[in-house]
C-alpha cells in the first residue's frame, strides 16, 4: 500500500504541489460502502487543508496493478490550493 501511497503522492507533485510550500495529507476514507484514498494540501504559512483529489483504492495483491488502466488517475480532483 505505501508503494500506492507514493504514487499517489507523485501525481499530487506533478499537479504542481511541492512539499517544501505545502504539507500533504493522504487519508483512506469509506464512502458509500468503498475505502478511497483522499488527498488534501494544506500551505506551510497556514490555512486550512483543502481537498487536492480522491483515488480508488487498489487491490492489495500488486500483481493486479499492471492490469488496471489508470491506477493512478484520480476519481476527483478538488480545487487543492496547496500554497498555491
Amino acid at each position: 500500500m505505501m508503494d500506492f501511497i507514493k504514487g499517489v503522492r507523485g501525481e499530487v507533485r506533478r499537479r504542481g504541489v511541492t512539499e517544501q510550500e505545502s504539507w500533504i495529507r493522504v487519508r483512506p476514507e469509506e464512502k458509500e460502502g468503498r475505502v478511497r484514498i483522499r488527498v488534501d494540501t494544506k500551505a506551510k504559512t497556514g490555512g486550512r487543508f483543502r481537498l487536492e483529489g480522491v483515488w480508488v483504492c487498489p487491490p492489495l495483491n500488486k500483481g493486479f496493478w499492471e492490469i488496471l488502466e489508470g491506477l493512478y488517475t484520480p476519481l476527483y480532483v478538488g480545487d487543492g490550493g496547496g500554497g498555491r
